[in-house]
């Protein structure tokens, strides 16, 4: 499997990191992963069973820039 580098701001990494050591998280790296994959298989069970509204779409896209998904 190829892997890729992504750059997050830090208050997000300490927030992740924060809920991880509170769960007794051993592996930081897959939690990570868990977190994403969960978030996107959300977002595309969403999007394939929904039609948006453009409203919509931008309070998604807001919510996706606070959480630090996008500039």
């Amino acid at each position: 499997m190829n892997k890729v580098s992504i750059n997050i701001p830090e208050t997000l990494y300490k927030r992740i990191k924060r809920v991880a050591d509170e769960l007794g998280v051993k592996d930081f790296n897959a939690f990570i992963i868990d977190l994403l994959r969960d978030a996107i298989g959300r977002m595309e069970s969403e999007l394939s069973s929904e039609e948006y509204t453009l409203e919509e779409l931008e309070k998604i896209r807001e919510r996706l820039r606070s959480l630090g998904y996008l500039d």
